[in-house]
């Protein structure tokens, strides 16, 4: 978040400077100048006498052609300003997006590390034995005992736990079919015979990006295994 503050903050320091620029380029004082020069030149053109006609007119045209210029220059400047204030926006945009993206991550890694904090912890059974959780391949085992009888547990994380993935994310692009991506993801996940169902669909979730992750969230009846994920293709038949 206090990323967040100094890159809207940033950018209503460049919005404030834009304003001072285009300040300074209407030069408003020269413009009151002009506009008085102008109101002298129409007094003196009240003062001619009435056979100097042809001259009074070409006054008044010069006159209008200056004001002409005048309206031209300050269309011209309030069309620059519409356009940088426009790139401004969308920077701010942008910016906020790519905050939104890493929240999502943030979020699917407290995911993950609520699964193995649930996994990790002691079970307790009927006759009152604590029961171990099961171990996922590439945990390693070493019991070894020791006077009291105790059993040392050597445990490897989940590569998920890291953000470290063989398979890349999918963002919802039609032109990656959905179907085969879902079977990369359980060849790779058949790794791990241990994991539930709802852990295979946490995983799938932290794998999704951007539009694939929204319809996902917003999908009405969610997917209770990932094979019928794989079996249907949540995007439909353009993306299978």
């Amino acid at each position: 978040m206090r990323s967040f503050e100094q890159a809207v903050c940033g950018q209503f320091r460049q919005i404030d400077a834009k304003f001072g620029q285009i300040t300074n380029q209407l030069r408003i004082q020269d413009t009151v100048d002009r506009v008085r020069e102008l109101d002298s030149s129409i007094k003196e053109l009240e003062n001619i006498r009435e056979s100097d006609t042809f001259q009074m007119h070409e006054k008044l045209f010069e006159v209008d052609g200056e004001v002409e210029k005048m309206n031209l220059r300050i269309a011209s400047f309030e069309r620059l300003s519409r356009v940088q204030f426009g790139k401004i926006i969308e920077r701010m945009k942008s910016e906020v997006s790519k905050i939104t993206e890493n929240l999502d991550a943030l979020q699917g890694r407290v995911i993950l590390l609520e699964f193995e904090q649930e996994e990790s912890s002691p079970q307790w059974m009927e006759d009152g034995h604590s029961q171990e959780h099961e171990q996922l391949p590439g945990e390693q085992n070493n019991a070894v005992n020791t006077d009291g009888g105790e059993e040392c547990r050597i445990m490897v994380s989940d590569p998920f736990l890291g953000g470290i993935s063989p398979l890349e994310g999918y963002d919802g692009n039609p032109t990656i079919s959905f179907a085969r991506w879902v079977a990369k993801l359980e060849d790779m996940l058949s790794l791990y015979p241990q994991l539930t169902e709802p852990q295979k669909l946490s995983r799938l979730r932290i794998l999704l990006k951007g539009q694939a992750r929204a319809e996902f969230d917003a999908m009405d009846t969610p997917p209770t295994d990932l094979s019928e994920v794989g079996q249907w293709g949540y995007f439909g038949k353009l993306h299978r």
